[in-house]
């Protein structure tokens, strides 16, 4: 939407129609606070518009032109995570439609797995070959059908043994094909392993689960964690990470989690947050490495009243060490 457009209700309707929850919104208030991707958005929405394609049709759509235009934008997001900010994090997440989660679920995982092994050394050759493989991990999915892919509730015992045949699948599909490599193909195969044997489709553990699925389990469920489905709200960063570290760490593989916690902040960029002392506010900057005292920009005061702003100001918890942030709930 262009700058200046006012959100009536008939705008709100047609959002919500296409799976649109919220948007940023740009003000006097939130100046200077910009919540940026982690590539650039024409390499982002090229690798959309391919895996629509190719997630479009039963069974997939892995013709050579769309899997030559699919290698050629894992070499873009590559090239984009490398070169575009020599300080990356993620701190733009969650800006999928209901309507299309698969196919921007897939793009979203891809990018996560890249910036993990990016920080655990992957040369360019395994860095394209983890993207390409991510990118494709879910192909199987194609087969399921909508009805328990978006299922209101919990799944039953014959609806999950149904769902969980798609790794299978997606890797049948990618070997048939002769797409890539078979350490492409072992991602679809292997990304719902667990690192304490406890996954599936074969219960592997450890390193009997290739590198490329370990990193892509990470990735995988922190994006579905963090997502609006039709049966859930999405969680908080914070709470996954929580999650990651405590109810989950046994799931995953230890370095590339330790590498993934890295590069998440508690909070990103413009999310709001309460703090100790009863002020309100939204993150204006993440200090890498420490990610409980970012800055804050205040917008309430203790007393609950709204500041305007000429009266905001950045309060720095790394330097106010006796004030933390106590909630995240929204505050407008």
């Amino acid at each position: 939407m262009r700058q200046g457009i006012k959100l009536t209700n008939e705008y709100l309707t047609a959002l919500n129609k296409h799976g649109v929850k919220w948007v940023y919104i740009e003000d006097a208030v939130s100046e200077g606070i910009e919540a940026y991707d982690v590539i650039y958005e024409d390499t982002r929405v090229m690798a959309n518009a391919i895996m629509a394609e190719i997630l479009a049709t039963n069974p997939p759509d892995l013709s050579w032109k769309n899997l030559i235009q699919l290698h050629n934008c894992a070499q873009f997001i590559v090239a984009d995570i490398k070169q575009y900010r020599p300080r990356v994090t993620i701190e733009l997440w969650n800006l999928k439609t209901l309507k299309d989660y698969l196919f921007l679920h897939s793009v979203n995982v891809a990018v996560i797995s890249v910036l993990i092994g990016w920080r655990m050394g992957f040369n360019n050759q395994e860095l394209e070959d983890i993207t390409m493989g991510v990118l494709l991990h879910d192909v199987g999915k194609v087969t399921i059908s909508e009805e328990i892919h978006n299922k209101p509730g919990r799944l039953t015992e014959e609806e999950f043994a149904e769902m969980r045949k798609h790794s299978r699948r997606g890797f049948d599909f990618l070997k048939e094909r002769g797409a890539y490599n078979p350490t492409v193909w072992s991602v679809a195969h292997q990304h719902h392993e667990a690192y304490d044997g406890s996954g599936y489709p074969n219960h592997r553990q450890g390193s009997d689960i290739h590198l490329y699925s370990r990193i892509a389990a990470i990735a995988d469920v922190f994006d579905a964690l963090t997502s609006d489905r039709p049966y859930k709200s999405g969680w908080a960063f914070h709470k996954v990470l929580n999650l990651f570290n405590n109810g989950m760490r046994t799931k995953f593989d230890p370095k590339a989690l330790s590498t993934f916690i890295d590069l998440i902040p508690l909070y990103p960029l413009g999310t709001a947050v309460k703090l100790s002392n009863g002020e309100m506010g939204m993150i204006k900057e993440n200090y890498e490495g420490n990610y409980h005292r970012p800055i804050v920009r205040i917008i309430i005061d203790a007393n609950g009243n709204p500041l305007d702003e000429k009266s905001c100001y950045d309060l720095d918890l790394s330097k106010e060490t006796d004030i933390k942030i106590i909630d995240n709930t929204p505050i407008w």
